[in-house]
């Protein structure tokens, strides 16, 4: 289970958070942890993964993510692939995109 001296990302911070609830954990995972070893099968890995894939817009190379089933390289996955999509963008498209995430949300209709 999770080290409180363990130095951890977002997206680690968030994929524990969901094993522990995915999981019934009482405490959230370790960042070394196997999936398997927590009490996950093959279905509920493969859940696991694709709810990882909706929330980050990644597509994680699913080879790797059940050959080292940790939380700290199922993040290095979704790093890597978000690290790749950005390298591929173009000034205006990188622009566009931080203008979309940093706009204030639209009031809702009453």
């Amino acid at each position: 289970m999770a080290n409180a001296l363990e130095v951890t990302t977002t997206v680690e911070d968030s994929i524990m958070a969901m094993l522990a609830e995915r999981l019934d954990l009482a405490d959230p995972p370790g960042l070394d942890d196997d999936l398997f070893a927590l009490g996950a099968d093959s279905v509920m890995a493969a859940q696991v993964f694709n709810t990882i894939q909706a929330r980050y817009g990644v597509e994680l190379d699913i080879e790797r993510a059940f050959s080292t089933p940790t939380v700290r390289a199922l993040a290095r996955l979704v790093e890597e692939d978000m690290a790749r999509a950005i390298a591929g963008l173009s000034d205006e498209e990188a622009q566009r995109m931080l203008a979309e995430t940093s706009a204030p949300a639209a009031p809702a209709p009453s």
